[in-house]
C-alpha cells in the first residue's frame, strides 16, 4: 500500500522520473538535476568587488573562495601573495567564472592547481611545473 501511495504522489505531483523534471504549475517544467556549477563550484559565475579592507592578493584569494567550499593552501612561493598589493584594476571582476577570477588575481606567472578531493587550491610558478 505504501508503494502505491508513493507512485501516486509522484505521478500526480508532476514528477517525470525519466526526464528528471518537475511540473511546478500548468505551463512550467523545471529540471531537477543539479546544475554544473553546483557539481563543480569553481566553474560558477561570480561578480566580485573588493572593499577597502582587502589589501593583498592573498586576502583577495581567501575572500573569493568564501562560500565556495574550497580553500587556499599555501604551497611554496605562493606565500608571496600575502605581501603583494592587490592591483586596482582587479578590485572589480565579473561576471567571471570563479576559477578564472582566481587565475586573474594570481597573474600570468602562476598556474592554479586544484585538489578536488580535499577541495583545495594552490598556485605554482610556471617554472615549477
Amino acid at each position: 500500500m505504501i508503494n502505491q501511495i508513493t507512485v501516486l504522489v509522484l505521478f500526480f505531483g508532476g514528477v517525470n522520473a525519466f526526464a528528471e523534471t518537475v511540473t511546478t504549475d500548468r505551463y512550467t517544467r523545471v529540471d531537477i538535476a543539479p546544475r554544473a556549477d553546483q557539481q563543480e563550484p569553481l566553474i560558477g559565475v561570480v561578480n566580485i568587488h573588493f572593499g577597502n579592507d582587502i589589501h593583498t592578493v592573498g586576502e583577495a584569494i581567501n575572500e573569493v573562495l568564501k562560500g565556495s567550499g574550497y580553500r587556499w593552501v599555501i604551497y611554496g612561493d605562493d606565500v608571496l601573495f600575502n605581501t603583494l598589493e592587490l592591483p586596482s584594476i582587479v578590485r572589480t571582476l565579473g561576471p567571471i567564472q570563479l576559477e578564472n577570477a582566481l587565475q586573474v588575481l594570481a597573474g600570468s606567472a602562476w598556474e592554479m592547481k586544484v585538489d578536488k578531493l580535499n577541495r583545495t587550491v594552490w598556485f605554482l610558478t610556471k617554472s615549477q611545473e
